[in-house]
């Protein structure tokens, strides 16, 4: 195969912009350029230009240059195996020597998306020359390790100002060269707990670079302190563990936990809960050395830099507790959540006990003191704190599950229990929900459902939470999945005004209809549009709130109320994303499989119409309930059994369109035929058989085409609808159903015939009796 060679590639570089670097990068990683032969000439001719690029000044004319020497190196470091242990170490120390210079200039430079890009393109490319390096051992021991004593450095001090940047590059590493990173240790330390020394600072980051900062924290505690090793052997004379720092650190937060929680016997009356009580004493307790006060928040210091200054009298300093709280809650989940080297030990009862008493901090149970009460703003304030610090328990809850799965199983009841006591109330009731207050939380009751669907996977049909609990989560739940509109108080006040007006007129009335005059231009768009100003629920938070509806379904019979309420909102929402994405999403067809083989104390099913919703779209258990060939009576019969149906009579199974499933009784009454003998468990006389019996005493009966049994069109006359009818009679002739047009007198009289039969001699063959079906009667 013919090619350009490499010194050609290595001429253009300088000059190339634009497309043609793009094409001058997609030849050079080329597997023909894999050629030991190259490796002294023409590579090192490419490797020299680069170099030459990353020599650059630092000047903006020149960060396009050092841009394309980045892009160049990490191409060729990638494809060429050659080059990357020829010269990786090489490139390598290019990269770094820039990085060095503008990290040391960075506050002279003028601050431009050109600095910041070729910022980012050095820090990358580093990254991915380290990562290559460092799974080959020569590689790594020869260049990559010497020069990470001059890289980490220059990392840690541009965390001060790109902290986004190179917190995941420090973060690995921490987690993989902890030896090598142990000198720079306290210096580390220090600018993290300058970014986590002040929660408004750090309220001020987003998601992403809050879970950065925790989990570079929690990675120092990789790094063994001898001196505090040292001291725990000798006081405590146990084997030390590769955990020992690890756990120190994170006792070391879970220490900050219990003067918080002590604040707030000056705000509720703790008293009325024993129990909170106690778990707030069976945290961890800070350790006062001898020689220094006692004050809580003294040792708190030590991380954050400063204590919480909180005044009653100025209620909204109370919400420093809040972000103390978020902040603490980080590092937590951040020590039991990362990835280590090594085994952990985690007391996950002691950050249970934490969530929990976030969670028990409430004013549905503990009333706020009375002296407090009469000051609405501060009631106010204490309940809405009360709120956010209920819904940091509940990320708690979120990542334990997530990370140890059935290591929590002995947690999960008490998880459910206490998440009961997040369901608001109205005020001096503990039944009428406060729902004003549950859209407040709506994004808290997202987290619920995926921590209740965690916890069921290790539970299933053995849990033994009452139902009550979770039947009222389950209103909150159909209140949440209601299309809202943001006008609605709008209309309930102009509603409100307008009967105002009609009850009490007054001189000023054309007065004010002048100056409403005036104000409606402005709110036209509000009558008009209405429609723009619909708060509906994304797909992802329905995949959640169905799963947890799939879950409660399968495990427990929920009332009539509620069965039908899900099942409306299964079959609606079904028809809403049909017509909108041309497919129902997967988890409102697992909701729509569940509801028709748990149907609960309904008769109706709802199969036809999930078979009518799915026509155009294979599902193997709708299918199957549906195959011709199949006696379906054998599975409607273990429906009946797996909701503990104690008789026929009362959870008989009546499709929605009055179909009465004609076919599973033929295919059910031929097999037994076949056999030659009688089915012992249910015995059945039905109307649309093919071909009449032979046998004596045999009823005469129409033809019914199977093929459309399901298939049936939604305009057929009710005439036909009623045409099908149904006898059906059980072994112990418990019950037997006729047609409604049938006299009382007949039904006795078959069923005497029927009584006849069955007390008739065993060695004879069953014969089915004589039944008069016809509507002659009328």
């Amino acid at each position: 195969m013919s090619h350009i060679s490499m010194n050609q590639w290595a001429k253009r570089l300088e000059t190339a912009s634009g497309p043609d670097f793009q094409i001058l990068l997609d030849q050079i990683k080329l597997p023909v350029y894999v050629d030991e032969s190259l490796l002294k000439n023409e590579l090192s001719l490419l490797v020299t230009k680069i170099m030459k690029l990353l020599r650059c000044n630092n000047s903006p004319e020149e960060y396009y240059q050092i841009w394309k020497g980045c892009h160049t190196a990490v191409i060729i470091a990638s494809f060429n195996p050659l080059v990357l242990v020829a010269h990786g170490g090489q490139l390598l120390t290019g990269i770094y020597n820039k990085l060095e210079q503008l990290t040391d200039y960075i506050n002279t430079q003028v601050w431009t998306i050109e600095f910041d890009t070729l910022l980012s393109t050095l820090v990358s490319s580093l990254t991915i020359l380290m990562d290559l390096m460092r799974n080959n051992p020569t590689l790594s021991r020869e260049s990559l390790v010497p020069k990470l004593k001059a890289i980490i450095p220059t990392l840690i001090k541009l965390t001060e100002s790109k902290p986004l940047l190179t917190l995941p590059v420090l973060a690995k590493l921490l987690y993989k060269h902890s030896t090598t990173f142990k000198p720079f240790t306290n210096k580390y330390r220090a600018a993290l707990e300058n970014l986590l020394s002040s929660e408004d600072k750090y309220n001020q980051f987003d998601t992403h670079l809050k879970k950065l900062i925790c989990k570079n924290y929690a990675y120092l505690h990789l790094i063994k302190d001898n001196n505090s090793n040292n001291a725990n052997n000798n006081t405590n004379h146990v084997t030390s563990h590769p955990d020992e720092n690890w756990r120190l650190g994170l006792f070391s937060v879970l220490r900050q936990y219990q003067p918080i929680f002590k604040l707030f016997y000056e705000i509720l009356d703790m008293d009325q809960d024993e129990q909170l009580k106690s778990l707030i004493n069976g945290l961890p307790m800070i350790k006062v050395e001898e020689g220094k006060k006692s004050d809580d928040d003294d040792t708190t210091t030590k991380l954050f830099g400063k204590s919480l200054k909180l005044d009653l009298n100025e209620p909204f300093t109370l919400f420093e507790i809040v972000n103390r709280i978020n902040l603490l809650n980080d590092l937590l989940i951040a020590f039991i959540t990362v990835p280590t080297p090594f085994a952990i030990r985690v007391p996950l009862k002691l950050v249970n006990n934490v969530a929990e008493v976030l969670m028990g901090l409430n004013t549905k149970y503990l009333a706020i003191k009375r002296e407090l009460r009469h000051d609405q703003e501060l009631a106010t304030v204490i309940e809405d704190v009360l709120i956010k610090l209920q819904s940091q328990s509940v990320k708690i809850w979120l990542n334990m599950l997530q990370t140890y799965g059935k290591q929590c199983l002995v947690l999960i009841p008490n998880i459910i229990n206490s998440i009961s006591v997040f369901i608001p109330f109205k005020p001096k009731s503990n039944k009428l929900i406060d729902y004003s207050r549950c859209d407040q939380v709506k994004p808290v009751f997202y987290d619920i459902f995926k921590v209740i669907n965690l916890c069921f996977p290790h539970l299933g049909h053995q849990f033994n939470t009452e139902l009550d609990s979770l039947t009222k989560l389950i209103d909150v739940t159909m209140y949440l999945i209601e299309d809202k509109s943001l006008l609605e108080p709008f209309y309930n006040l102009q509603k409100k005004q307008k009967m105002e007006k009609t009850t009490n007129k007054s001189q000023q009335h054309s007065k004010s209809k002048k100056a409403n005059k005036d104000s409606n231009g402005a709110l036209s768009d509000l009558y008009t549009h209405s429609v723009n100003f619909d708060v509906s629920i994304n797909l992802k938070q329905y995949d959640e709130i169905n799963q947890f509806l799939y879950n409660i379904i399968n495990n427990w019979k929920l009332s009539s109320f509620l069965q039908i309420k899900i099942t409306k909102y299964a079959i609606n929402k079904s028809i809403y994303y049909k017509q909108l994405l041309t497919t129902i999403p997967e988890s409102f067809v697992k909701l729509l499989r569940i509801v028709v083989i748990n149907p609960g104390f309904e008769r109706v099913s709802i199969l036809p119409i999930a078979v009518s919703l799915l026509n155009e779209q294979s599902d193997d258990v709708f299918d199957t309930l549906c195959h011709p060939k199949l006696p379906l009576g054998i599975i409607y019969n273990m429906m009946i059994k797996n909701n503990n149906m104690d008789t026929v009579e009362d959870k008989n199974f009546q499709p929605i369109d009055e179909v009465t499933l004609i076919e599973e009784q033929v295919n059910e009454e031929q097999v037994n035929e076949e056999q030659n003998q009688p089915d012992e468990e249910d015995v059945e006389v039905k109307i649309g058989l093919k071909e009449q019996n032979e046998t004596e005493g045999t009823v005469p009966v129409t033809v019914v085409d199977e093929t459309k049994v399901f298939k049936r069109d939604r305009f057929e006359s009710k005439e036909e609808h009623t045409s099908s009818k149904r006898v059906k009679i059980s072994e112990t002739v418990e019950a037997v159903e006729f047609s409604k047009d049938e006299p009382s007198n007949s039904v006795a009289h078959q069923q005497a015939k029927v009584e006849e039969s069955v007390e008739s001699d065993d060695d004879e063959d069953f014969v089915i009796p004589d039944i008069d079906l016809s509507d002659d009667d009328e």
